[in-house]
């Protein structure tokens, strides 16, 4: 069953492109009011960029807020949550940012997100942007274990999470995971097998948000691994699964519907 289930998440390498989501800001509307460098502004819009963003990269439109007022009030907080991405890191003030400001700063990006709904998917935007063509490896492992921290703490909206699960394939193993062999947090590679394992939900797994404590982030921040944030996996039914020692479940008429619903989790949700 994992087998199976990782082979399909494997096959969905660049299936969603980021550029392609359709809850971002048109390129020319992103770089609105920008004179000096629009063209590059447009052309760095879904990838990697040391300046902080012009706006928000998600549309957050009045109607999506609900107001005008509303929408203005989460778009202006934008700019600056991608400005701590940049601190946290390691871009920017790198040389006077401590493990404790960072932790801080992790620890208020997680907070937002938990709060703030309509304010996930800006901060998981920013994030995929931030480890999209990184060409520095220590920046890119912080952003992508704060994107980990994010999806772990509070859920991506149902529209943009095949856009992360395929944003994950793009960089995780191609061995399947198990339990003697569990990807932890020190690399991209195994956070992003892990965000397969976090975000797949199925009969033996389901995916429930648990907030990330600001002594889980110390960890982490520390020693680049946290034990206690990594997905509680149940290897050992994924392993009789495997075995033929579970049952599975009987199909019949009147449970069709369920199941149909049941397969478009069990691939991350990555059907449009």
């Amino acid at each position: 069953m994992l087998k199976n289930e990782y082979k399909r998440f494997l096959q969905h390498k660049d299936l969603c492109s980021f550029n392609e989501f359709a809850g971002l800001r048109r390129p020319g509307n992103y770089a609105k009011g920008v004179y000096l460098s629009k063209t590059e502004t447009k052309r760095n819009m879904c990838q990697y960029q040391e300046k902080v963003i012009p706006r928000s990269l998600y549309k957050l439109s009045t109607e999506f807020c609900g107001s005008a007022k509303e929408s203005d009030r989460i778009k202006s907080q934008a700019p600056g949550i991608f400005k701590n991405i940049l601190i946290y890191t390691g871009v920017a003030e790198a040389k006077k940012t401590s493990s404790d400001k960072r932790v801080e700063i992790a620890s208020g990006i997680l907070r937002k997100g938990a709060h703030e709904e309509k304010l996930r998917d800006e901060i998981f935007c920013q994030l995929i942007k931030q480890t999209s063509n990184c060409p520095k490896p220590d920046v890119e492992l912080k952003g992508w274990q704060l994107l980990y921290c994010c999806a772990r703490s509070f859920p991506p909206s149902g529209d943009l999470k095949p856009f992360i699960m395929s944003h994950a394939a793009n960089q995780a193993s191609e061995t399947v995971p198990t339990k003697d062999d569990a990807p932890g947090l020190d690399t991209v590679t195994e956070i992003a097998t892990n965000m397969f394992l976090l975000l797949s939900n199925n009969r033996f797994y389901k995916y429930k948000p648990r907030h990330v404590s600001d002594a889980l982030l110390k960890e982490m921040v520390a020693h680049g691994l946290c034990v206690k944030l990594l997905p509680r996996v149940p290897w050992e039914d994924y392993t009789q699964e495997d075995a033929g020692l579970v049952e599975q479940p009987k199909k019949t008429a009147s449970s069709a519907p369920e199941a149909s619903k049941h397969i478009g989790s069990t691939q991350g949700g990555f059907t449009p």
